[in-house]
């Protein structure tokens, strides 16, 4: 099997084994060993470490390399564009995914949450999935042994569920706040899975009063303000 790997991967060029290493999440983990080994191999790592650093980069650094690409090595060059170009569709993006029968919006800022916002849109989820639970307790009255398991099944699709398909739970809509990925692009099946379980972990409900919010640093997303101007579509 390395075999098989090796040879496929020593066909590739330089900019096309950075590009798979993009999407390693998507090949089996003995193929991005391999991949690994080759891109070692050709001394790619500090191309790599550069574009795996430039959603750190400000905009106008972003800018600056744009306007002088002879700086830099030709493979990296479109990945300067492409983080540029989804900056500009992260200002884009829209509260919900649904934004075909709801209001059009345009984001304005991309200022991350403090954590006073935080902690307001997560006691509006506090009261919300409390009383839910009080509501499945009250329907279904199940075993004292099964109470436990139903609150956490409860409090997981809650988070889970709104945060899958709107980037946002019911507290995050009211403070105007949304989940993105650290670069500011939507998050996709295997971020909002990692930040829901991570929410289990003792004490995170309280992380982000000093600044670590674990559930959004293990499943590598953030929370942003969303400051946004509202159209209504025409019927």
């Amino acid at each position: 099997m390395y075999t098989k790997f090796a040879q496929i991967l020593s066909e590739k060029n330089d900019y096309q084994l950075i590009h798979i290493y993009q999407d390693k999440e998507n090949y089996q983990p003995l193929f991005v060993e391999q991949l690994l080994t080759e891109i070692e191999k050709r001394q790619l790592m500090p191309a790599l470490e550069f574009i795996e650093e430039l959603p750190l980069v400000t905009e106008e650094e972003l800018k600056y390399m744009q306007e002088h690409p002879d700086e830099y090595i030709p493979f990296v060059r479109p990945y300067i564009e492409k983080e540029l170009n989804k900056r500009e569709k992260a200002k884009e993006l829209p509260l919900t995914p649904f934004s075909s029968s709801l209001p059009q919006t345009e984001d304005k800022a991309e200022d991350e949450a403090d954590s006073t916002t935080r902690f307001k849109g997560y006691f509006i989820d506090f009261i919300l999935f409390t009383l839910l639970e009080f509501g499945i307790l009250s329907s279904v009255e199940p075993k004292d042994d099964d109470i436990t398991l139903l609150c956490i099944v409860t409090i997981f699709l809650y988070y889970f569920l709104f945060e899958w398909f709107t980037f946002a739970t019911p507290g995050k809509w009211i403070t105007g706040t949304k989940v993105v990925k650290k670069d500011g692009s939507r998050p996709s099946f295997g971020y909002i899975l990692g930040r829901t379980a991570a929410r289990f972990i003792p004490f995170d409900a309280l992380s982000f009063l000093f600044y670590a919010n674990w559930h959004d640093k293990i499943s590598g997303t953030k929370v942003i303000k969303v400051q946004k101007n509202t159209a209504h579509v025409q019927s």
